[in-house]
């Protein structure tokens, strides 16, 4: 790997960042539509929160 400076180690933590969380709201999603009542535990948790989240980033801009 090479030497990286300190705009691009922060260039890279940002995407590296970016990369897990976006990972980590996919399964998200795609884990609480494959419960086959309908009705997975985390759409009373974390699918909750992220459009919580989804409509006050919606409503800031």
């Amino acid at each position: 790997m090479l030497p990286l400076n300190g705009a691009d180690r922060l260039e890279a933590f940002v995407a590296t960042c970016l990369l897990i969380n976006g990972m980590c709201r996919g399964t998200l999603w795609d884990m609480s539509g494959r419960c086959p009542a309908g009705k997975s535990y985390l759409e009373f948790g974390a699918v909750a929160f992220m459009r919580q989240l989804e409509k006050s980033a919606l409503s800031a801009s």
